[in-house]
Parts: structure tokens; C-alpha cells; sequence
């Protein structure tokens, strides 16, 4: 969720789902597209999204929940989730006045290249 502490005004978003296989039961990601009316108010989503109650603690015992990564020449904050009995890795990012969330798999690698496709 983007909403929290701090105001991120009004945004127009584009939610893309992508399955591969079987629904509900095969990989699945999205990816958000947020424009913001300004890069402060993106980089407060950005806060907002990382500051979630659920992401307070570590997914697993010895596991991170945050780190970051590359994407585009970006560096980003990789998010690891506990999804069931294993992690999902989301990457978040901000390129101006645009945000970018991309919610990945079980596979960091193919995780990675869906971020990278966004082309942002």
C-alpha cells in the first residue's frame, strides 16, 4: 500500500498481472506504474510502501528484509517476502516523479529480468 505518513497527492497508476501456466497455482507477478506529481511525492510512496506494518519484521530467521539491487542503472530496494513457505522478491523504485513496483517470484533471477523489462 502506498498510503501512509506521508502525502503522495494524487497519482494515475497502471496495474499490469502477468501469469504464466495455470491461474492461481503458476508463476504470477505485476507490476505497478505509479506517475506522481512530483519526484517528492514519488519518493514518499516509495516510504510509505517500504514502512508497511507487514514488512516491520524478517520474513524468515536469518533472512533480510530488505536489500538493494540494480535495475536499468537504477538501484532499487529488493523487498523479500514470505509467501507460504518461501520468499517472493518485489523491487521498488522511483525515476522522477514515476514509481515503479514490480512483484516478482520465488526466483530472484527471473524476478530481476521482469524488473528490467519495465524498461524504467
Amino acid at each position: 500500500d502506498f498510503r501512509g505518513d506521508e502525502d503522495i497527492g494524487a497519482v494515475e497508476a497502471t496495474v499490469g498481472k502477468y501469469q504464466w501456466g495455470e491461474m492461481g497455482k503458476d508463476y504470477d507477478a505485476r507490476i505497478t506504474v505509479m506517475d506522481c506529481e512530483s519526484e517528492a511525492k514519488a519518493e514518499a510512496a516509495v516510504a510509505n510502501y517500504k514502512a508497511q506494518p507487514d514488512f516491520e519484521k524478517p520474513p524468515f530467521v536469518g533472512v533480510d528484509r530488505f536489500s538493494t539491487a540494480v535495475v536499468n542503472g537504477h538501484q532499487v530496494t529488493e523487498i523479500r517476502d514470505k509467501v507460504g513457505k518461501e520468499l517472493k522478491y518485489l523491487y521498488i523504485w522511483n525515476d522522477g516523479n514515476r514509481v515503479v513496483l514490480v512483484e516478482g517470484n520465488g526466483d530472484r533471477a527471473d524476478s530481476l529480468e521482469l524488473a528490467s523489462a519495465t524498461g524504467l
